[in-house]
């Protein structure tokens, strides 16, 4: 009997055509389809939705699934090009049981124009990817062999997973023995969000207790490579891969099963964790240290962000910028020296309130420092600038300002500059009395001075007593300031410790006080405190002795008086010691940013002085 071809869908083989069902089947794939096309929304035919149809005059059994499905996988199998499926994947994992769930579903085409066909394909693994990505970030590591081998559709999901590997997703091998004691290899995954996490499961101390088991065979072989020991500082240091690879090749027969595996996961981990660091861009591995330590400071300038994190240049640093101002996440000022600030926005109106509060309603403002008084003005009127460019951006103030904050901020910058104005007034005043007072002055002094030689000198003090509290003017230093400051002008250091010159304990705060207050009120040298010193400054000496943990570095004030002075002081100090200890990075950095503060205050005061 010669074989007839089907009229409708002419390209069925000749086993195909003579299914009863089939032409229903392709059918109702070809009506969903051209809906699809008609709305570019909606599904496809898939097996659960002809299994539902009553189009498909398939008998209602338990096999009617089973049977579909099976006619679906015939018609693939044998018309690739006519009929093509599309995977997707839905991943989520139960809260209780922590058990994952992978929705799977195929879509089935029929004679799709091939650019239809592939713009669906990628719609729906976009999707899938999300689902993929979301599930991922969840938890810090993820077997991936088991993911896999849970799907239906293994080949699709692998290439989804393959798409991602190396920009989202990172892999590494983990080793670990079955219940009879067999070792197996399973791919492990996590995602870049998780970086910091992962890379915190890397047990340097664990690692150091294996090499100390072995420590003469590994030393011994080290030698002949002309590496004196086998002490390693992190995961960083090159070491570790000479010492890898004796334990894993010439000393495995020679260690436990359990740490030869723990061998094996560290160096599988630590080999991703490093293909990762020069794969990832600074700005991505970055973001969340850069984004807590704003939110740390609140405000702070782009020059010490770059000089805080060493990978990260300035043109990343704007990339990463132009996201987060985007967002309203951060909010950037810059002032007419080229001085670059980022702020928190989130704080913003907190930290605004708090400093005008202060300034306007504090009884104990009165009563601080010129330069703590200097550091609260230049703070406020920098914020006031800074609510300003917000309130003027329509954009900005919806991300920022939000519900009456606005207004609460205008109320609070009208006070503040009626303050302002005020005490300018208050300044000129003065200014005015004391320009008087001198003129009338001189006009009696030159007259005394016909009498006499004494009353000339005694005119000449009442002159000097002329000036006002808004002036600067040299303190009275007490003895034990005076007595340590010729000390410390004998020592010769670009760095004096305080506590070379009088001991740090509760019993002296009173003394210490006075003197850091002394320094500083007289500029006889800039004092800086460096809080955890015992960690920072001092971890070798502290270990031996008791001391504080608060130390208080005296530097010169010329060291303050431009941003280069300061960068060419903390370049000749780097690898400085305190007796037996070397000054530590986040010592540096602590004195960097002190030193950039005074220079900010210096700056802040000379600018109001020259108004």
């Amino acid at each position: 009997m010669a074989f007839t071809r089907n009229e409708k869908f002419p390209f069925l083989n000749e086993r195909l055509s003579r299914e009863p069902h089939i032409e229903e089947i392709l059918t109702e794939i070809d009506f969903l389809q051209k809906n699809w096309i008609k709305n570019k929304a909606g599904e496809l035919a898939t097996a659960a939705y002809l299994n539902e149809s009553r189009n498909v005059k398939l008998p209602l059994t338990q096999k009617r699934l089973m049977n579909i499905e099976f006619l679906l996988n015939e018609l693939v199998k044998h018309h690739p090009d006519e009929v093509k499926p599309v995977y997707s994947f839905l991943f989520s994992v139960e809260p209780e049981s922590k058990k994952l769930n992978i929705e799977e579903k195929v879509e089935y085409t029929l004679l799709m124009d091939e650019g239809d066909y592939h713009a669906l394909q990628y719609a729906r693994d976009s999707i899938s990817t999300r689902s993929l990505l979301e599930l991922l970030k969840t938890f810090r590591l993820f077997n991936l062999t088991k993911l896999i081998k849970k799907a239906k559709n293994r080949n699709h999901l692998s290439q989804l997973i393959k798409q991602q590997i190396g920009k989202t997703i990172f892999t590494f091998k983990n080793y670990s023995l079955d219940k009879s004691g067999v070792e197996i290899v399973e791919d492990y995954c996590f995602h870049k969000d998780n970086y910091e996490a992962v890379k915190n499961r890397l047990d340097v101390e664990k690692l150091k207790d294996i090499i100390d088991l072995h420590s003469l065979a590994i030393n011994r072989r080290l030698k002949n490579l002309g590496i004196l020991n086998s002490y390693i500082s992190d995961y960083r240091d090159s070491k570790i891969d000479y010492i890898l690879n004796i334990l894993t090749v010439e000393l495995a027969t020679s260690l436990d099963r359990k740490d030869i595996l723990e061998v094996k996961n560290f160096q599988s981990l630590r080999d991703c964790i490093n293909k990762v660091e020069r794969i990832l861009d600074p700005v991505v591995m970055l973001d969340g240290d850069i984004s807590e330590y704003i939110k740390n400071n609140f405000f702070i300038t782009d020059r010490e962000i770059l000089s805080m994190f060493r990978d990260l240049t300035g043109e990343s640093l704007n990339r990463w910028l132009s996201e987060k101002i985007s967002t309203g996440r951060i909010v950037t000022f810059s002032l007419p020296d080229g001085t670059l600030y980022l702020f928190d926005s989130t704080q913003f109106m907190s930290k605004y309130e708090e400093v005008v509060h202060l300034i306007l309603h504090n009884p104990h403002f009165k009563f601080m420092e010129d330069k703590q008084k200097e550091e609260m003005f230049f703070k406020a009127d920098l914020l006031t600038d800074v609510g300003k460019k917000i309130t003027s951006s329509p954009e900005l103030s919806r991300k920022i300002l939000t519900g009456d904050s606005a207004m609460h901020f205008k109320k609070l910058m009208s006070e503040y500059e009626a303050f302002k104005f005020a005490q300018e007034e208050l300044d000129e005043y003065f200014e005015t009395a004391e320009q008087k007072t001198s003129f009338f002055s001189s006009i009696i002094y030159a007259v005394a001075s016909l009498f006499k030689k004494k009353e000339r000198v005694k005119n000449k003090g009442k002159q000097a007593t002329g000036k006002k509290i808004y002036k600067s003017r040299m303190k009275k230093i007490s003895k034990e300031s005076q007595d340590i400051y010729k000390l410390i002008a004998d020592k010769k250091s670009p760095l004096i410790p305080l506590s070379d010159f009088i001991e740090l304990k509760p019993e002296n705060e009173p003394k210490i006080d006075t003197i850091i207050r002394d320094l500083r009120g007289n500029d006889l040298k800039i004092v800086i405190p460096i809080y955890n010193a015992r960690q920072v400054l001092y971890p070798i000496r502290s270990k031996k002795y008791l001391m504080s943990d608060v130390e208080y570095l005296l530097v010169d004030p010329e060291v303050a008086k431009t941003p280069e002075s300061i960068r060419e002081f903390i370049d000749n100090i780097t690898g400085y010691k305190f007796k037996e200890d070397t000054i530590s990075g986040n010592a540096l950095f602590s004195i960097e940013k002190y030193l950039f503060s005074i220079h900010r205050q210096n700056r802040a005061k000379n600018l109001k002085n020259q108004k």
